[in-house]
């Protein structure tokens, strides 16, 4: 909150008065031009964090990719494995018995 105080002695020339106006505008701007020198550095400390969480984020994520990807890989030799009992079944019906992996 910025507050603007009145002056001590009271204006007598248009000199006076436009010098406290000048004082006035100054001081203003250079509160302005600090407030938004602080939100800059803020707002530029949120986007590295922000940075830094998105590449932790991106090699946690390549991890459970590879995972998956293992994962895909053993469900796929195992869904081949399954459908080559099923077609070894059907080729000679009623002459052994066939388990199929889960």
């Amino acid at each position: 909150m910025l507050d603007v105080h009145p002056p001590h002695n009271p204006t007598h020339t248009w000199r006076d008065f436009f010098i406290h106006i000048a004082t006035i505008v100054i001081g203003l701007l250079i509160a302005i031009g600090l407030e938004q020198l602080v939100e800059r550095i803020h707002h530029s400390n949120q986007a590295r964090e922000a940075q830094e969480s998105l590449h932790r984020e991106s090699f946690a994520n390549r991890a459970l990719v590879q995972h998956d990807f293992a994962t895909i890989d053993e469900a796929h030799r195992l869904i081949r494995l399954n459908m080559a009992s099923i077609v070894a079944a059907m080729a000679a019906p009623g002459q052994a018995t066939y388990h199929l992996s889960p």
